[in-house]
Parts: structure tokens; C-alpha cells; sequence
């Protein structure tokens, strides 16, 4: 099967199809899981949470866990999992999904299980979101759809930023959590304590961009995912996200995708896959959407 990694899905876009999401509690006593000899029909990511285990895979390689760590696991890994150490109420957060390219071809992310290290609030949050919307007969297969994408866009940037410059680490996680109340760059540089001229320089030259170009960014990628999930009207979307106008917001979101919020809404709930072709600097027409459905 195809991999292509979460970074690059996030540029290029991909499908997903939402299974469940559930709590597992774990228990030392009990007998270790073990897949091998049966391969993981679906993907799943997961967050450990008070407790900490340890993952033997087919070919011997053995991964330990600790408790805020999150685990992809890709479809097709063969393993076996025991718990080592845990807590009265420890447990796993699980998600379970199908990935799919554009072309709706099946890939997955990595190939091997993968271990993020010390995951943060946000991103515990957005799995118990997930685990508390499977149990509401009120939310759509979509709506489950919209909060992975964000999990999942989310992973992305957070661990992205492992390899930023730590003096403006902090600037750069806010940014990421907070772009919808459109924070000012000489906040974010005061926060750091570095100037605003400083940031912004080191800013560009580990993150590729500048921070306004990527706090936009992160306003248009959340856009989509309304038009696509939700009746909100487009006045409402550019207040929530923060832009000065209504106007202010149509050019930025046609400037980025090639068409108007409403042309494009209207493109996703006919189904329209003829259009979708980059247009330029990575941006996509209508149709289709950069790390979402």
C-alpha cells in the first residue's frame, strides 16, 4: 500500500472515511493484544492516557509509550501491545479510520506504527471530543469527519514544530490554537521575547512561510471545513475566523482556492469532482480541499 506522509497529505489533501471512536480501559493483568498473523484492517490513532505500554511488532521492533504519548498505527501493522504500568482509571483514546487519496486510491500515512511523544491538551481534547460525539445519535458522519481532519491537521503542525528553533517555539503553538482570534505578530514575538523584526526572520526561515502567510493559511483550511459541514452562513464564518470583513474574507478565500465560499459549498454538496486542479503556490479550485474531505 501506498504511504504518503502527514505532513505532505496535509498539502495535497486526502479523504477520510470516520469508523468509531472509543475509550479502551487497560488492564495489567490481562493477557497482552496481539494482531499478528490477522493485519489491522483500518487505521487508528490513539492517545495513551495514565498508563504505559509496550508494542512488539512482526519483525521484533519494540516501542514503549508513555502516558500523554499518542500511537499511529497504519493498516495492514501486525503487533502485539501489553500494558505496563497504568493508573486506576488509565486508558487508550482510540480513533479508528480509512484514508484515501484524492484519487480515492488507499494509503496510508507510515507503513510502521509511529509514536508521537508527549501530546498536548489540545490534542487529548479533540480525542475526547471524538469519543463523546460517536455516542450522540445528533452528530453526522461529517461532523466526526470534520473534528479527525482538525485531529489530524493538528499532529501535523505540533510536530512540525519539533524541529523549530525553541526561541520561538511558543509564538509558533499559539499561533497554531489561536489563529481565529487573529493574534498580532508582535504579540507572538513579545511572547518569545525577541523583537517582532527577529520572529518574524526566524519564522520564515524554519517554517518556510511568513507567520501571517500561515496564520491565513490556518483560517482558510477551518473556512472549508464549515462550508463543507455546516449551514453557517458565509458572514458568520469571517466573523468566527476573525477577518475585518465579509468582503475581506470572499478575496482571501478566492485568492487561495480559485472560487467564492459559496461557489465553493455549492460545489461540495453536488459532489463536484471535475474541478480541484492546483491553480498555484499549492492552493486548489473548488472541489477539492487542501488536508480535508
Amino acid at each position: 500500500m501506498d504511504a504518503f506522509s502527514l505532513k505532505d497529505a496535509q498539502v495535497e489533501g486526502f479523504h477520510l472515511r470516520f469508523l468509531e471512536a472509543i475509550r479502551m480501559p487497560q488492564r495489567t493483568a490481562s493477557p497482552a493484544f496481539s494482531c499478528i498473523g490477522y493485519p489491522k484492517r483500518q487505521d487508528m490513532i490513539l492517545y495513551v492516557d495514565g498508563c504505559s505500554t509496550e508494542y512488539v511488532t512482526k519483525d521484533g521492533r519494540r516501542l514503549r509509550t508513555e502516558d500523554g504519548d499518542i500511537v499511529y498505527v497504519p493498516r495492514g501493522a501486525q503487533y502485539r501491545v501489553s500494558c505496563i504500568e497504568e493508573s486506576e482509571h488509565s486508558a487508550t483514546l482510540q480513533i479508528n479510520f480509512l484514508l484515501f487519496r484524492e484519487t480515492l486510491e488507499p494509503f496510508v500515512f507510515d507503513r510502521d506504527i509511529v509514536i508521537y511523544k508527549n501530546g498536548t491538551k489540545r490534542l487529548r481534547d479533540l480525542f475526547e471530543r471524538a469519543i463523546l460525539h460517536s455516542k450522540s445519535a445528533r452528530v453526522t458522519p461529517n461532523m466526526q469527519k470534520t473534528l479527525v481532519f482538525e485531529l489530524l491537521h493538528h499532529l501535523a503542525h505540533e510536530y512540525a514544530v519539533e524541529d523549530t528553533d525553541g526561541v520561538i517555539r511558543r509564538g509558533v503553538e499559539y499561533l497554531q490554537t489561536h489563529y481565529d482570534e487573529d493574534p498580532a505578530i508582535s504579540a507572538l514575538a513579545q511572547m518569545c521575547h525577541v523583537s517582532e523584526e527577529y520572529f518574524r526572520r526566524l519564522f520564515k526561515q524554519r517554517l518556510g512561510v511568513s507567520p501571517v502567510a500561515y496564520k491565513n493559511e490556518l483560517r482558510q483550511k477551518k473556512a472549508t471545513q464549515y462550508l463543507m459541514y455546516t449551514d453557517m452562513a458565509i458572514g458568520e464564518i469571517s466573523e468566527i475566523l476573525s477577518y475585518a470583513t465579509v468582503s475581506h474574507f470572499i478575496k482571501a478565500f478566492k485568492e487561495r482556492y480559485g472560487c467564492s465560499p459559496l461557489v465553493f459549498r455549492n460545489a461540495y454538496s453536488k459532489g463536484d469532482r471535475a474541478v480541484g486542479k492546483p491553480i498555484a503556490d499549492d492552493s486548489y479550485e473548488c472541489g477539492i480541499v487542501t488536508g480535508t474531505e
